[in-house]
C-alpha cells in the first residue's frame, strides 16, 4: 500500500488500522521524519497528538536518536517519557532504518501493566522493518519520477530553444523553458552587449518588465 501510494496520511493510517484491527493494539502512532523534526503520519486511538515532535523529546525522540527500538514497562519511571493519553502504562518505540538514517518511529501504547511484552517488540522491529522498506521503495519511485519529469522538461527547453531564430525573442523565451526546468519565483538572464561592453538585462520572469534594458556593474550583487 505504500509503495503504491506513498506515505499519504490515507495509506498510513490503513497500516495502523490492520494493526489495531488484527493485532489487537490499542494506542499507535506514526511519526516519519521532516527536516529538524517528526511529522504525524497517522494515529489510532488518542483524542489528540501533536502533528509535529521534537525529536530531542520523549521516548520516541530517544528511540529515533538512538536507532534502537525500545520497550518501557513502566513509563511512569522513565524520565523521557511525554503522556499520550491518561492511564498509558507501557509503550514500545521502534524506529523505521533505512540508508543509514531513521525514517521514523512506530509507537505502540497499552493501558495495562502487561499489555506490551518482549514478543510484542519483536513484532514492532518486524512491522518498522516492512514499513522502511515500503517507505524506501516509495521515495525511489518518487525520485525516478521526479528524474523523468527533469527529463522531459529539459527535452522541451531544448526544443524551445532551437526552435528560436530570431536572437531578439531568444532570452525572453529562454527564461519560460528555465522556469519549466527549475522550481523558480525569478528568473533573469544578463547578457554581455558587445557593442558597448555593457552587461544589460535581457529578460526577467516573475520581475517587472521594467528590470529589462537595466545594467548590471561587474561585480555588483550575486
Amino acid at each position: 500500500l505504500l509503495a503504491e501510494q506513498g506515505p499519504v496520511p490515507a495509506a498510513l493510517d490503513a497500516v495502523l488500522g490492520e494493526l489495531e484491527e488484527r493485532m489487537g493494539y490499542r494506542f499507535l502512532t506514526l511519526y516519519l521524519a521532516e527536516g529538524a523534526g517528526l511529522q504525524l503520519g497517522a494515529q489510532r486511538g488518542y483524542r489528540a497528538v501533536p502533528e509535529r515532535l521534537d525529536p530531542g523529546r520523549g521516548v520516541i525522540g530517544r528511540v529515533y536518536r538512538t536507532g534502537l527500538a525500545e520497550l518501557v514497562l513502566d513509563v511512569q519511571s522513565d524520565p523521557d517519557y511525554v503522556p499520550g493519553a491518561e492511564g498509558i502504562v507501557t509503550e514500545i518505540a521502534a524506529p523505521l532504518l533505512g540508508d543509514g538514517a531513521t525514517l521514523g518511529v512506530l509507537n505502540i501504547e497499552a493501558l495495562q501493566p502487561d499489555g506490551l511484552t518482549r514478543d510484542d517488540l519483536r513484532l514492532a522491529r518486524a512491522i518498522a522493518d516492512r514499513l522502511s522498506s515500503a517507505l524506501r521503495r516509495s521515495q525511489a519511485q518518487e525520485a525516478l519520477r521526479d528524474r523523468m519529469r527533469l527529463f522531459a522538461a529539459l527535452t522541451e527547453f531544448a526544443r524551445v530553444a532551437n526552435a528560436i531564430l530570431d536572437p531578439q525573442h531568444l532570452a525572453a523565451a529562454l527564461v519560460d523553458a528555465v522556469g519549466g526546468v527549475i522550481p523558480s519565483d525569478t528568473v533573469g538572464i544578463t547578457t554581455l552587449d558587445r557593442n558597448d561592453g555593457q552587461y544589460r538585462v535581457r529578460a526577467v520572469r516573475g520581475l517587472t518588465e521594467d528590470a529589462v534594458g537595466a545594467i548590471i556593474q561587474p561585480g555588483d550583487g550575486n
